[in-house]
């Protein structure tokens, strides 16, 4: 038995997601150990006072949190556009 279009439309959704998926935990890890790096070698020189007003490491912060609610909303985006397909296979 066949895929219906729908069916086909979500595989094809999946295979879009998952790329994307992966390219945005890859740029996480990246931006992560960065952040690591930056705090292990504040804590290494002994320059760390107090991380929360450490400018360079609440920008880096920033940047993975951003990533994390790119990841967040790619979710949400794919669960909607898989839902739909589904309700239009359904009529």
């Amino acid at each position: 038995m066949g895929q219906s279009k729908g069916q086909k439309a979500v595989a094809v959704q999946q295979n879009a997601y998952d790329a994307q998926e992966s390219k945005l935990w890859e740029r996480f890890r990246q931006e992560q150990r960065i952040l690591e790096e930056m705090v292990a070698a504040r804590f290494a020189d002994g320059t760390i006072i107090n991380l929360g007003t450490d400018v360079g490491i609440l920008k880096q912060s920033q940047i993975t949190d951003s990533l994390v609610v790119d990841k967040m909303k790619l979710e949400e985006m794919y669960a909607r556009h898989k839902l739909k397909t589904a309700h239009a296979d359904v009529h």
